[in-house]
């Protein structure tokens, strides 16, 4: 599966730190996209990637990448592991680290 999106931003740091600049309060096209491929009925792996805008000169933005791995037990139970890289937040240099997701519906 593979799925790109165009969209139009104002938002610095996806939002946290406001919206538009000193320099430029224009809207910027930022490109993203996924793709995962299902190994099994069951099972899926991929990646997203997320280009950001730069606009503030006191916090950088970086663009975002994660990579993933899906396993859906049942219609009912999944469990989703995945590793982000977000770069720098709001000042906050090396962004990144594992995000484990397990949900379920009785």
């Amino acid at each position: 599966m593979v799925n790109g999106t165009l969209r139009a931003t104002k938002a610095n740091q996806g939002g946290l730190l406001g919206f538009g600049s000193e320099h430029n309060d224009r809207y910027r096209y930022m490109k993203e996209a996924s793709v995962a491929v299902l190994l099994t009925d069951n099972l899926a792996v991929g990646m997203d990637c997320r280009e950001k805008p730069d606009e503030l000169d006191f916090a950088g933005e970086d663009d975002w990448q994660d990579f993933f791995i899906g396993w859906f037990i049942n219609k009912n139970l999944s469990v989703v592991l995945a590793y982000a890289d977000l770069g720098s937040i709001a000042g906050f240099d090396d962004q990144k680290g594992w995000y484990l997701s397990i949900e379920g519906a009785l």
